[in-house]
């Protein structure tokens, strides 16, 4: 069931939105920069930091589609939030882990944080705009995922050399 109702000015949404797209787009970039300084502060493996990597991709993918489903049950707005404060307590758990075994565990709160946020994301979106402007509504939202997964690398690699490697969550 979908409580959603129009705000008037769907660029409120749209920014909220798009804020949302950029920090999680930004956290998934900056993994793969500060994978090295990772692997130093816990004297671990590559291997074993990649689970860092592969256990968000896994719970991503499992949690996305059933995600859109409570968000259609739910309510987009509520499934949206409890997905972003989750994907928040997540970066902050990352950025505090005394292990590396806990490290891993925070990107899977992260993961499913970023899962039940994305597919009420889009939906709230599509609810503010009106038809004929969803079109430019999405494809701003992707330039916007696109812009930032190109930048990230370098905004990481600037937070990680100027501070440490836990700053960039």
């Amino acid at each position: 069931m979908n409580t959603h109702a129009p705000t008037g000015s769907p660029w409120r949404i749209y920014g909220l939105i798009s804020g949302a797209i950029a920090l999680s787009t930004l956290n998934f970039s900056l993994v793969f920069v500060a994978f090295t300084e990772i692997e130093r502060t816990f004297d671990a493996s590559a291997t074993t930091v990649s689970w860092a990597l592969t256990a968000f991709s896994i719970t991503t993918d499992a949690i996305f589609v059933p995600a859109g489903w409570a968000a259609d049950r739910f309510g987009r707005t509520n499934t949206f939030l409890v997905g972003f404060a989750l994907f928040i307590v997540g970066s902050a758990l990352v950025s505090v882990s005394p292990t590396i075994e806990f490290l891993i565990f925070a990107r899977v709160v992260q993961a499913a944080g970023l899962a039940i946020e994305s597919p009420a994301a889009l939906a709230l979106v599509l609810d503010e705009f009106p038809v004929e402007r969803r079109s430019m509504a999405v494809g701003a939202l992707g330039a916007i995922g696109g812009i930032t997964i190109a930048v990230g690398p370098a905004v990481g690699g600037a937070v990680i050399d100027s501070l440490t490697w836990r700053w960039a969550f």
